[in-house]
């Protein structure tokens, strides 16, 4: 497959997506009070977010598997000590990565069944059966008997479908869909697009739509029969592919400040869960800002604040003396090759 770089659209579309990684997570807890606006967040910034990550993985490599498997290992050590620290409940181990960890895992085994693709030409008419096959085995993966978040299995094989169809979609393809819509038609378009997946997620019950956005949740807990399952989950496959769409074809390529935030993603997607940790596991805390301010206010403040922890980790100096972290195997083989310097100048004196 032909090599994939990197082009300003992707990066505002990452910006966006990032962003919305935080905000979503920073009012989890008060979710129930704009459920509709939380369901509509969730039904597509994981799966868009996970498609992109899919085109730019024609370049994968070994290194970049250790990588993510390294960052999987260091940030979930990193977030265990914090809640050790801080005498919070602690459910999650190295088995069930933390609470936005678990994309790393996931990557980790969709870049491992994407390394033989890499060089392999594969027919349109391919591309079509593997992604029905994946498209399946997302909705069949509800009906497993196993708790959905070990090992993120359930999200892996949920999401793999737009991950492989970020990754099986070339240059050309990608930029016919940009183009697809234009002018005012792409904007009156998006906007039924976004009025029409609003209606209908606040017509259906917002528990059973969070319940399978999320992607760990079985139909055990849907507690729906076989078909009924089949269709609701199905649909969310629809509304998500849908949406991404949308965005796709509106994002332009200008590059803005913004821009940068998808550039510098993975650093704002490791470490914002450190600054919401009490919004989510401080239970008198929640209570407290619940009977402080009122809903909408608090959905506003706690927008603000997603801004201010995306600008902060975006930052210039944060982002200087976290790279090494962010970057695990470059760290390690410069602290290795230094080694091997210093021990070969003492050999030579």
């Amino acid at each position: 497959m032909v090599e994939i770089n990197k082009d300003i659209s992707m990066s505002n579309v990452k910006s966006v997506l990032i962003f919305l990684v935080v905000f979503g997570h920073s009012f989890e807890a008060f979710k129930t009070d704009h459920y509709e606006l939380y369901n509509f967040i969730y039904s597509f910034h994981m799966p868009l977010f996970i498609f992109v990550s899919g085109y730019f993985a024609k370049t994968v490599n070994f290194k970049k598997i250790i990588n993510l498997f390294l960052l999987l290992i260091i940030f979930q050590s990193i977030y265990k000590i914090i809640y050790l620290l801080s005498d919070m409940d602690f459910w999650w181990a190295y088995k069930i990565p933390y609470i936005q960890l678990w994309y790393l895992l996931s990557m980790i085994f969709w870049y491992l069944i994407s390394l033989p693709l890499v060089k392999i030409k594969i027919t349109k008419q391919t591309k079509y059966t593997i992604l029905l096959f994946l498209l399946c085995i997302g909705v069949l993966s509800r009906f497993i008997p196993i708790d959905g978040y070990l090992l993120s299995y359930r999200r892996t094989l949920g999401f793999a479908f737009f991950f492989f169809l970020g990754f099986l979609i070339d240059k050309n393809e990608l930029n016919k869909l940009r183009l697809f819509l234009k002018g005012r038609i792409k904007w009156i378009a998006t906007a039924v697009f976004f009025l029409a997946v609003f209606i209908y997620l606040s017509i259906i019950d917002s528990s059973i739509l969070d319940m399978i956005f999320h992607g760990s949740i079985g139909t055990e807990d849907l507690q729906m029969n076989f078909w009924p399952s089949v269709i609701y989950i199905t649909n969310s496959y629809v509304i998500s592919i849908v949406m991404c769409f949308a965005i796709l074809t509106t994002v332009n390529n200008k590059k803005t400040y913004f821009t940068s935030w998808g550039d510098n993603s993975i650093y704002i997607f490791l470490f914002h869960m450190i600054f919401l940790i009490p919004l989510l596991c401080v239970p008198t805390l929640i209570e407290k800002i619940r009977n402080i301010f009122n809903k909408d206010i608090l959905l506003m403040l706690l927008f603000i604040y997603s801004v201010a922890i995306t600008m902060f980790l975006n930052s210039r100096i944060f982002i200087k003396y976290t790279t090494w972290l962010c970057n695990p195997y470059m760290a390690t083989n410069i602290i290795v090759n230094k080694f091997k310097v210093k021990n070969k100048f003492r050999k030579v004196v």
